[in-house]
């Protein structure tokens, strides 16, 4: 896999976040080394949120064989994009078909027409016409299946508890401090999230949509469980995934 980025400083950013499968433009024609790359490798061109990056966008892919086209947010370059929203940006990237065509993807709301981001509805992902699997995951699919940064008290403490709460089919609420403010049955936990304010929880189980929307709603900030059928606005790991931090 490739990303490709307009200038130098781009580069550095995307390294400062572990990202190092990137190489720059450095300027508006396409050089021929790029090209290249692209005929073998699974190509991202990685843009900033203005007027230029979506005529560069227009311009590189009618020169260059690219699968995605990523976009910084309205008005910010890429250089000076947190690790957050580098992630969020290659996530919701563009495929671009055979003849500069958008397949959709459940990954993003937005496609290229011309030199425009037009707003489209979500629709699974169904294939290219180059042959590649529609079930092979691409780095920014995989990197929204690593895990969220914790802190070092963080990962410690809820290790310990996910290693007391396991078999018990139950869940702690914890509170700001990581003490814990008590322990329901998971069937539960939706219905005590109404009036316990919990800043992290640890589940033996299977996290529904019903607890994903209570915790959310609740404020939670930290959610580990054994699985997810729905995550929220939190912080999300299953029990493997806290195994691997």
């Amino acid at each position: 896999e490739l990303i490709i980025v307009e200038g130098r400083a781009d580069v550095l950013n995307l390294l400062r976040c572990g990202i190092k499968n990137v190489v720059a433009l450095n300027g508006t024609s396409v050089p021929e080394t790029v090209k290249e790359l692209c005929n073998g490798k699974i190509a991202t061109l990685f843009v900033d949120g203005d007027r230029g990056g979506e005529l560069i966008s227009k311009d590189v892919s009618s020169s260059c064989k690219l699968e995605y086209i990523a976009r910084a947010p309205d008005g910010k370059e890429v250089e000076e994009l947190t690790k957050k929203e580098i992630i969020k940006a290659l996530r919701d990237k563009v495929g671009v078909g055979e003849r500069g065509s958008i397949e959709r993807s459940k990954f993003r709301t937005r496609e290229v027409r011309g030199d425009k981001y037009v707003e489209v509805s979500q629709e699974r992902y169904r294939g290219r016409s180059s042959g590649r699997s529609p079930h092979r995951r691409t780095w920014a699919e995989r990197e929204m299946e690593r895990s969220p940064e914790l802190t070092k008290r963080e990962e410690e403490v809820l290790t310990k508890m996910q290693e007391e709460i396991v078999g018990s089919r139950g869940a702690y609420l914890l509170d700001n401090n990581l003490e814990i403010l008590g322990k329901v049955p998971l069937s539960e936990l939706a219905p005590t999230l109404r009036d316990i304010k919990a800043y992290a929880i640890v589940a033996d189980g299977i996290i529904t949509s019903q607890i994903a929307s209570a915790a959310e709603l609740s404020g939670v900030g930290i959610l580990i469980a054994k699985e997810f059928v729905k995550k929220g606005n939190f912080k999300a790991l299953t029990f493997d995934q806290l195994a691997r931090v």
